[in-house]
């Protein structure tokens, strides 16, 4: 039985796949097998993975009807056989010693997710930056969920290795914002948690990434995660509940800035919903001190006057050449 199980769901990535595989089996820790879940590509996709499975005995291949991203992980979580859990993303690519810094952090910590930096890189610029090693910080389970509600631990379940048995205790859902859930689900269980903050991961982001969508009816989903988030944070994790409110407010914002560039006329009962959301946040954005500056002023402006809030959003996508003003350029 290996010690790792990397999982890849694959879905029409015929264009980046093969950067993404090499870079799997490039891993100084060798140890691994290589779960290619393909999810009903309609491309090339499926034959590059038989190819590397005809090249490499670690290479295992699914191939399925499309059912989606959370279902393909699923598939390979099931057929999964090692002591600890990684995921990559077939258009993504990772360092060389990924891998070995994330399981010997595991092992010599005794943690149950070990997690390492990621670096974002946008679409047509190469990785070349190598990362350093940085400071490795060890979490015990009362700082474990402020750290994933802030970001700090990361959003993505891919720069992490999980023991099995929390990995395959929780099932991916959804497609908008599934990682999050993913990742506070196993996160809850776990008794450690090592960070070293050597970027060793390289997120791709893609023209058509689901992160860079324009808003539409389904991205409501992100916000529904979130407050899913904080009904089991106040139920189980009432010491958390304001870490929770703001991983839910910054959310809802997010869903909010979308719409400011939409159609709002195709989406009144969305925008409502969001609106109102917004507004029910009054006295937590005044009293709390997690709120940053940046998402005060903006709830502020948006309470204010939502035409103003919009006006200052596009001024601020221009000077600062934001991500969300990417996504609707």
């Amino acid at each position: 039985m290996a010690s790792l199980s990397i999982i890849v769901p694959v879905y029409n990535k015929e264009k980046y796949l093969d950067e993404a595989i090499a870079s799997i089996l490039a891993q100084t820790w060798t140890d691994f097998e290589l779960i290619l879940v393909d999810d009903g590509s309609e491309d090339g996709s499926g034959a590059i993975c038989d190819r590397y499975a005809s090249l490499d005995s670690r290479v295992v291949v699914v191939h399925q009807a499309n059912r989606g991203v959370s279902a393909a992980r699923n598939t390979g979580l099931e057929m999964s056989q090692g002591t600890y859990i990684g995921f990559v993303d077939s258009d993504d690519v990772i360092e060389a010693d990924m891998y070995e810094l994330l399981l010997c952090n595991a092992r010599q910590y005794n943690a149950d997710i070990s997690v390492c930096g990621m670096k974002v890189i946008p679409m047509l610029k190469k990785h070349q930056e190598v990362g350093d090693h940085k400071e490795v910080r060890v979490v015990n389970r009362r700082n474990i969920l402020p750290l994933v509600f802030d970001g700090t631990l990361d959003w993505s379940a891919n720069n992490k290795v999980y023991k099995a048995d929390i990995a395959k205790s929780v099932q991916f859902s959804g497609r908008i914002n599934e990682d999050l859930f993913y990742v506070f689900l196993t996160h809850k269980q776990a008794e450690v948690v090592v960070f070293d903050e050597s970027k060793k991961y390289y997120y791709l982001k893609r023209d058509n990434s689901v992160s860079n969508q324009r808003f539409n009816r389904s991205q409501m989903e992100g916000v529904a995660v979130s407050e899913k988030i904080l009904k089991i944070t106040t139920n189980e994790y009432p010491e958390h509940i304001d870490h929770a409110k703001r991983l839910d407010l910054i959310s809802t914002i997010s869903i909010l800035n979308l719409m400011m560039f939409s159609f709002q006329k195709d989406y009144v009962t969305e925008y409502t919903s969001i609106k109102q959301k917004l507004l029910s946040y009054n006295g937590f954005v005044n009293n709390s001190g997690l709120v940053s500056k940046k998402h005060r002023y903006a709830y502020l402006a948006f309470k204010m006057s939502p035409a103003l809030y919009q006006w200052l959003l596009q001024v601020y996508c221009y000077l600062f050449e934001s991500e969300v003003g990417n996504k609707v350029m």
